[in-house]
């Protein structure tokens, strides 16, 4: 009786794992591109913000300062 009761659970666990493969099989991750995303550094206040200045740059790459 109970090596019954043990095939059925694991077959049902069995059948329940195969139907979830099955229904998520046919999914394509697809990504959305529009651009660079804008980032503003602030603190918690929202008041004072970091700037991105040129000059002082680096290899091609922006310098965070602090807006006053």
């Amino acid at each position: 009786m109970v090596d019954f009761y043990t095939k059925a659970v694991l077959t049902m666990i069995a059948a329940v794992l195969a139907g979830l493969f099955i229904q998520n099989s046919s999914f394509q991750a697809k990504a959305q591109y529009s651009g660079p995303a804008k980032v503003v550094i602030c603190d918690l206040s929202g008041i004072n913000c970091a700037g991105v200045s040129r000059i002082g740059s680096v290899e091609g790459k922006f310098l965070l300062t602090r807006q006053e």
